[in-house]
């Protein structure tokens, strides 16, 4: 059971030393120091959405995606993006492939771009995997896809 809980609930601990001096009452040559530990514990967590979600496009266009980064963590935290084309088509970030540190609660919007390849066939559909994963916990991320469709 504790295995299956440590394989499930992931974070990170910081931990918080407090240093209180004391001098003791019959020593004046003596200090006692008192150390109070305290767990401070900030959990990763990413959402993120591509639109459109769907599009139709001719051989040789460029496709203009824009992904929604979302920190749903509970402190700062900065996304390396990767991207997965189903068909190999060529997937830039032209603002770079690190997004952040992004606040907890907060998005930011990353564009995207796909190049069709001039020999691309009619009918052929190609899905756009974009991941977010964090930075500061990369056991944690999220993905979402676009399929780009030739005409």
């Amino acid at each position: 059971m504790k295995n299956k809980f440590l394989k499930t609930l992931t974070f990170v601990f910081f931990m918080l030393l407090i240093f209180t001096p004391k001098i003791s009452a019959g020593d004046s040559n003596s200090i006692a120091v008192t150390v109070t530990i305290k767990e401070v514990i900030f959990q990763a967590g990413v959402t993120i959405h591509v639109v459109p979600r769907n599009r139709r496009v001719r051989p040789a266009d460029t496709v203009s995606l824009r992904a929604m980064v979302r920190n749903t963590g509970d402190g700062n935290d900065s996304f390396t993006l990767t991207a997965f084309s189903s068909l190999g088509w060529s997937v830039e970030f032209p603002q770079g492939n690190t997004v952040g540190p992004i606040e907890p609660g907060k998005r930011e919007v990353v564009p995207v771009r796909v190049i069709v390849p001039v020999d691309a066939e009619r009918g052929a559909r190609n899905t756009v995997t974009i991941t977010a994963t964090s930075q500061f916990n990369p056991s944690v991320s999220d993905s979402s896809d676009s399929n780009i469709i030739v005409r």
